[in-house]
């Protein structure tokens, strides 16, 4: 009986040595072994998370990056003295013309020196129709957002990951593509 009894805790002790082992060895090879239910691999893998902001709207409130939670979101960092971000208001009025409410755009105003008596009148002159906001807490140099240049057009994803980041004049079909990817 007690040599039974020895064999019996010697297996036991043999399967769980394997099984960590096992587990070590999957772990180890960087498998995360999430699926999202329809046995497609996590579509935020390796994707950064949009830094937060709550910002200053021009015309009054704040917005916060969670507003937008649930949705794609087109982050254009811009001023009002930048000669290609004002074309490439063009760009985002195509994307916003496209998408509608399925596609959310925020103007951030990078230029700390420009107040709502300058904006106003800018967002009436260029039709801008969506939310223009103040970087009064310098999330343009927020890394992910590194908005170093302007303009810098960044998607965050309906998860709040970043998608992709542009730098410069960004046509319309390019962040077509990238917004189709996603939606």
């Amino acid at each position: 009986m007690e040599k039974q009894g020895i064999a019996f805790i010697a297996a036991i002790v043999g399967l769980v040595v394997i099984v960590s082992g096992l587990s070590y060895l999957y772990i180890g090879s960087g498998q995360t072994g999430y699926e999202n239910g329809n046995g497609v691999d996590d579509p935020n893998e390796g994707l950064q998370l949009a830094p937060v902001f709550t910002l200053p709207q021009v015309g009054g409130g704040n917005v916060m990056l969670a507003d937008y939670s649930g949705k794609v979101l087109v982050l254009d960092f811009m001023a009002t003295w930048c000669g290609p971000c004002v074309t490439e208001i063009g760009h985002l009025k195509e994307i916003d013309q496209k998408y509608g409410s399925d596609v959310a755009i925020v103007s951030i105003d990078v230029d700390r020196d420009e107040d709502d008596a300058i904006l106003q009148p800018f967002i009436a002159q260029h039709g801008i129709t969506w939310p223009v906001l103040r970087d009064t807490g310098g999330v343009s140099a927020a890394s992910g957002y590194s908005a170093s240049s302007i303009p810098t057009l960044v998607i965050v994803n309906q998860d709040g990951y970043i998608k992709d980041r542009f730098v410069g004049v960004t046509s319309a079909s390019t962040l077509e593509s990238v917004i189709d990817s996603i939606l």
